[in-house]
């Protein structure tokens, strides 16, 4: 049996931990042995999936690049 939690919900807007340039929203989750994925549409329109671990909801870098 599966234990793991839904973290993001469809729908909500969330940025790569790593690469906070480009914003996504989920449009999928998927439960799989190795834990739930969620599949994200991200703005230059390419759907990608990825673990809970490479997705925040809030920018957390800090947005000044000038």
């Amino acid at each position: 049996m599966n234990t793991e939690k839904v973290v993001f919900i469809l729908g909500q807007i969330v940025y790569m931990r790593i690469n906070q340039d480009m914003e996504g929203m989920v449009t999928g989750i998927t439960f799989r042995p190795s834990g739930v994925t969620y599949e994200v549409t991200w703005s230059d329109f390419e759907e990608r999936v990825h673990f809970e671990c490479e997705l925040v909801t809030e920018k957390t870098f800090n947005e000044s690049k000038k």
